[in-house]
């Protein structure tokens, strides 16, 4: 019986099914059809209005014909559950009624039980059968099976697309938002990185661009219904959703071609791009390569260009006696930052390397920011040597060149040091620099490997230099040897790797005993030959001493970094000290080279003393005048200091308009125009040019005394601004003068036959602060040949400017300002793509995004 119980429950399910079924149809009908054109994106051709009138007709007329369906739904009772099992089972005569019913007569009770187990034998497959609802009574046109099929083929004919125009059909813009524009496209090609090209907008359809490979395509479109096709030459690049109506796609440029926009069959928008691949740089010689006159100095000039810019350079040179060697790589020194034409002239030293002295092939390489590199032909010259004025010092060169020439035939370099030594008489007393020379030879006997040559050239360069220079050049070597040790010491504690306090301490106390060793042999040195020169800065030992003091108190507390500063400092010291190393010279040159310094200073101080009455002419002008700009200054400038000045140095007596403030400036004019007279016959070797400047500030500060007798603040400030400039031109000159007398920091002094070159890496000054080249900062800025007055920002507002500031002292946006307003402006561009925004915020994007 508990059978019969569960097909009676499931048989009110099925009757209850078969209600509820034939209720529902109507009203799903009716849902279905408007999800057919949601599929088909019917819904999205009608206005926003009429789209959600559709909507909300659909979804009332669903619920009435639900409601209509489902009024007359009752629950099946049991006796309509039996009688729908037995249909299902197929059971006659009612068996189930039987087993409720109760027989009249009390006598027929036996019977009766008799006649109930015949009916209960007959349930044995009980079954309450599948659901049949009718509906092939009602449709019999099969509407429903024909919305099905063309719900599935509309399925199908959506695609992915089919999630998106379901959401639109459901979800529609009442308007009360921001309402969505029309579509709108946009493409941009971003260049690489390296180009340091700006983006460039493709605006007209049809128009042919030129773009560097690799470059990066973006197209967004949004206010669209469907997402479109990017197309080139033929390869189609899918666009991703960035919400229901924007799309995005990117994509690298490596080919020329035409690119098209595609949505549905209407063209959007099509290009031809010309794709242009980047090529390798160009490097050449500008001039022959070789040793520099006067001194054993590489000169290496070169010139090289590249399309976006060329960031590395350098000199490979192969030994011509063993071309299999490994190539000696010197890096060439470039402008900061890429450059697309850049020149020079490298001059370094390498007469320290093993190949000095010896014939080498030499070629340039240069490279792009793109990895792409290119060479030079090749030239082929003898390095530099240097020639030893010590005979022991001149052989051990000698042996070491040979060893260069052919490491594995050592006879040659043996011979000499074999020879060498017989001549016990060269070393004096040097007992220690014989038994090294002793110990190579030995070395170079016993040891058959390339690593002793190795070691034996550079021990036979270090014993030269000990011959040839003395005590000086071992303390030298001493110091360095030092100093790098330190320096190790401290970048491990800079990394973490802590060195014991009492090793530390050790180095320091090592590095203070060889600094003071080797101050110590320069003085012995120089005491030793007061006729030698020294060049460069003079510099107090004692001031050396307690820098090395701070930076062991910097070490021993535990302040890394500063003591790492304060040894780089000693260095750049030390530096100074070896820049100068006394060398002979010319006693007439090093005369000569004096005056020039002392007529330098007082032309410095020329300069100083004129700009401040420039100063001074100006502030009374602009006050005169009433400018507006004036309360943006402060008049006056540096302190005029009372000139004492002969009676006919007074020029022309002032008039009695004149103020006090004027008389005293024409009084320190006169004066520094007679100052001006006696250095004409300093000045004279810095050459005509020079001598022609000098005229040129002479006349300008009369005419500047002339117009302050007068009363004549504009007159005076404008010659005074001539005369201001002259002077600064000849300081430059006089830099120039000084720099070929004496080399710059001792390099190269030539510059009759170097091509017209006239700057090098090596010794090029380039804005080096020099008296009268316009860095004194003495008077709160830069001067030039006129002295312009400036607004707040930074822009001339003299008269006939025309605007054309040229002024170097104008910031401009660095490489990196540059960088992060390219990435505002594509998040601005990102945003804007999406329509959705608020319709504030979205004109507010297309402001920014303006061009000027």
């Amino acid at each position: 019986m508990n059978r019969l119980a569960r097909q009676r429950w499931l048989a009110r399910l099925v009757l209850g099914f078969e209600q509820i079924w034939l209720g529902l149809w109507p009203g799903l009908g009716l849902l279905g059809l408007y999800v057919l054109a949601a599929l088909l994106d019917l819904p999205a051709a009608l206005p926003p209005g009429w789209r959600a009138a559709l909507l909300g007709l659909t979804v009332l007329g669903t619920l009435a014909l639900l409601g209509r369906g489902l009024r007359g739904f009752r629950w099946p009772d049991r006796a309509a559950a039996e009688r729908r099992i037995e249909r299902a089972s197929g059971l006659a005569h009612r068996p189930l009624a039987t087993l409720a019913d109760r027989p009249a007569l009390p006598e027929m009770a036996g019977l009766w039980q008799a006649h109930l187990a015949a009916e209960r034998a007959r349930l044995g497959g009980l079954r309450s059968g599948w659901p049949h609802p009718g509906l092939a009574r009602r449709d019999r046109r099969a509407l429903r099976a024909a919305l099905l099929v063309a719900l599935a083929a509309a399925l199908v004919i959506a695609g992915p697309d089919a999630p998106l125009r379901l959401a639109r059909a459901f979800h529609p813009d009442l308007g009360l938002g921001a309402a969505t524009p029309a579509d709108k496209l946009e493409a941009w090609i971003t260049p690489p990185g390296y180009t340091g090209l700006a983006p460039i907008f493709l605006h007209a359809p049809g128009e042919k661009l030129s773009v560097p490979a690799g470059s990066r395509l973006s197209v967004n479109l949004s206010g669209a219904r469907t997402p479109p096709d990017l197309v080139l030459n033929g390869a189609k690049t899918p666009f991703k959703p960035l919400d229901p109506t924007s799309f995005q796609a990117e994509m690298v440029l490596t080919e020329s071609g035409r690119l098209v926009v595609r949505q549905g069959w209407a063209t959007r928008g099509a290009w031809d791009l010309t794709v242009t691949p980047n090529t390798p740089p160009v490097i050449a010689f500008s001039a022959p390569p070789g040793p520099a006159p006067h001194r054993p100095l590489l000169r290496l000039p070169w010139q090289a260009r590249d399309q976006y810019g060329v960031v590395a350079a350098t000199a490979e040179m192969v030994l011509a006696a063993r071309p299999d060697a490994a190539p000696l790589s010197v890096p060439i020194p470039l402008p900061s930052g890429p450059a697309r034409v850049a020149r020079g002239r490298l001059i370094t030293d390498l007469t320290a390397h093993p190949w000095a002295g010896l014939a080498v092939s030499a070629h340039l390489t240069a490279r792009d920011a793109a990895g792409l590199t290119g060479a030079s032909e090749s030239f082929s010259f003898v390095l530099p040597e240097r020639h030893f004025a010590n005979p022991i010092a001149a052989v051990l060169a000698m042996a070491r060149k040979s060893l260069s020439q052919n490491p594995s035939a050592r006879g040659g370099a043996l011979e000499l040091l074999d020879g060498l030594a017989a001549e016990t008489s060269l070393f004096a007393s040097d007992w220690g620099g014989y038994l090294n020379e002793r110990a190579i030879a030995a070395l170079l006997r016993r040891d058959p490997t390339a690593g002793a040559v190795t070691e034996a050239q550079a021990r036979l360069w270090q014993l030269a230099l000990h011959f040839e220079e003395g005590r000086v050049g071992d303390t030298a070597r001493a110091l360095e040897a030092a100093r790098q040790a330190l320096h190790d010491a401290l970048e491990q504690r800079a990394h973490g790797d802590q060195p014991d306090a009492k090793t530390l301490d050790q180095l320091l106390q090592r590095y203070q005993e060889a600094l003071a060793a080797h101050l110590a042999a320069l003085a012995r040195q120089a005491r030793q030959n007061p006729a030698l020169d020294q060049a460069g800065e003079p510099i107090d030992p004692s001031q050396i001493a307690r820098m090395a003091e701070e930076m062991r108190e910097a070490a021993a507390a535990g302040r890394t970094q500063e003591a790492e500063a304060r040894l780089q400092a000693l260095e750049r010291l030390m530096k100074k000290l070896r820049a100068g190393r006394p060398h002979p010279v010319d006693p007439r040159q090093a005369q000569a080279q004096k005056r020039l310094k002392e007529a330098e200073s007082a032309l410095q101080e020329l300069v100083k003393r004129q700009g401040a009455l420039l100063d001074r002419a100006q502030a009374r002008a602009e006050a005169e005048r009433g400018d507006d700009d004036s309360m943006l200054r402060q008049p006056g400038g540096l302190p005029l200091p009372d000139l004492a000045q002969p009676h006919d140095a007074r020029g022309p007596s002032p008039l009695p308009g004149a103020t006090s403030e004027q008389q005293s400036d024409q009084r320190a004019q006169a004066a520094l125009r007679e100052r001006l007279k006696t250095l004409h016959p300093t000045l004279a070797p810095a050459g005509a040019a020079t001598a022609g400047n000098l005229t040129e500030a002479e006349q300008a500060m009369r005419q500047a005394e002339q117009a302050l007798t007068q009363n004549e603040d504009d007159a005076a400030a404008e010659a005074e601004a001539e005369a201001l400039g002259a002077l600064e031109r000849s300081g430059q000159d006089l830099a120039r003068a000084e720099a070929k007398g004496q080399g710059e920091d001792g390099r190269d002094q030539d510059s009759a036959d170097d091509g017209g070159e006239d700057q090098d890496q090596l010794g090029q000054s380039g804005t080096a602060s020099r008296p009268g080249d316009g860095s004194d900062s003495g008077q709160g800025g830069a001067r030039g040949p006129h002295r312009l007055r400036r607004d707040p920002l930074g822009r001339s507002v003299e008269q006939g400017s025309a605007g054309g500031d040229e002024a170097t002292d104008v910031m401009l946006p660095d490489t990196m300002e540059q960088a992060r307003s390219r990435a505002i402006e594509d998040e601005l561009r990102r945003r804007g793509a999406e329509r959705t925004r608020p319709e504030e915020e979205l004109r507010y994007i297309d402001r920014l995004l303006q061009p000027f």
